[in-house]
This record gives structure tokens, C-alpha cells and sequence, in this order.
């Protein structure tokens, strides 16, 4: 298991173990992660997030009661289809 600020490594038993990364970064935006939204037989879904930076974002969207800056969809559906007003929203 990999844990947020500790180390991503795999342990070879009789060998050095080997580092994909020494720290794995934490999330900083508070309580606010991100929302993943899949439909009722998980066919189709959207994850939206917060990102930092210029160039990083996306749009304005709401979901799981919280705004965020970032949505990515599924393969097989677009953002504008699959949200309804209810679930998420396009701001």
C-alpha cells in the first residue's frame, strides 16, 4: 500500500529495494479532494479535481457538494452529456 508523503517502493526479497518515488506528494487543498461520479453500472464517469497553475484547469464545475477547476470524463461520454444539473453541474 502506498501511502500519501510516505515512500512508493518495490521490495525484491534478496535484493535492493527498488524507489519509484522516495516521497509521494500530499494533497494541500484542504478537505477537498476530488469526486469521482460514475453511473449506475459504472459504464460511464467523470473525476473532477482541483489543479494548480496556469494552463492546468479546465472549467467551473460543482459536484459532491464542492466547485472544482478540473473534470475529466470517461471514454465514452463527455462532461456536458453526462451532467444533469442534479448530480454535477457545468458553471
Amino acid at each position: 500500500m502506498v501511502m500519501w508523503g510516505g515512500e512508493f517502493r518495490d521490495d525484491n526479497p534478496g535484493a535492493e529495494p527498488y524507489y519509484y518515488m522516495r516521497v509521494v506528494p500530499e494533497e494541500n487543498n484542504g478537505d477537498v479532494e476530488y469526486c469521482y461520479l460514475p453511473d449506475a453500472d459504472y459504464g460511464q464517469y467523470l473525476l473532477f479535481g482541483n489543479m494548480e497553475g496556469v494552463g492546468a484547469t479546465t472549467g467551473d464545475y460543482s459536484a459532491c457538494g464542492e466547485s472544482y477547476n478540473f473534470g475529466k470524463a470517461g471514454p465514452n461520454t463527455t462532461i456536458d452529456s453526462f451532467c444533469d444539473g442534479v448530480i454535477c453541474t457545468v458553471n
